[in-house]
């Protein structure tokens, strides 16, 4: 949209079904978008076109987020996985996988974030269970509960804190490992 000409400027035609999220990648060439179809897509921003597909989850990818060096990104899906791909590659580097860990049958993943130096990936879901995944060891753990269910996440800048909102109201700060 160019706001001073008040004009919209481009749209793609980007899922089928309803488009979750998108993002633009750090040099604000690339949008990235998630949507019901289960589809992750890169985007070139001046032109429309899709650069790349990116498939794994079987249910709809809800958000998508892109590390700050712009190598990653990760999904998070209804069907209570999440995954790091290569951007430039389209491999994926990890597929996180909580389906038969917990007991919330009807719980899915609503939001995904990177840390400030891209190493970490906290994921959460409407049950409230948040998960930190290193991206250099590949290790992942359950960092806490928040009991109103997460809607959103946020890294703090020196990446030692992770701060979660829930459907409560509520805003919480987590210390990271």
């Amino acid at each position: 949209w160019d706001v001073a000409k008040d004009v919209e400027l481009r749209t793609i035609l980007a899922h089928d079904g309803q488009a979750y999220d998108v993002v633009f990648g750090p040099e604000g060439d690339l949008l990235y978008s998630s949507g019901e179809d289960g589809i992750a897509a890169a985007w070139d921003a001046s032109t429309g076109d899709r650069i790349n597909e990116f498939r794994g989850h079987v249910r709809s990818v809800r958000s998508i987020a892109v590390s700050p060096d712009g190598l990653t990104f990760a999904t998070a899906s209804d069907d209570k996985t999440f995954a790091i791909y290569d951007a430039v590659n389209t491999r994926r580097l990890y597929h996180i996988d909580y389906r038969n860990d917990f007991e919330y049958d009807t719980s899915r993943f609503v939001t995904i974030g990177f840390s400030g130096n891209g190493r970490l990936v906290a994921a959460a879901d409407v049950a409230g269970n948040i998960f930190v995944l290193d991206c250099d060891s590949g290790e992942h753990s359950v960092l806490a509960c928040a009991p109103d269910g997460v809607a959103d996440l946020g890294f703090l800048l020196n990446d030692k804190w992770l701060a979660t909102a829930d459907r409560g109201g509520t805003i919480q700060l987590h210390k990271l490992p």
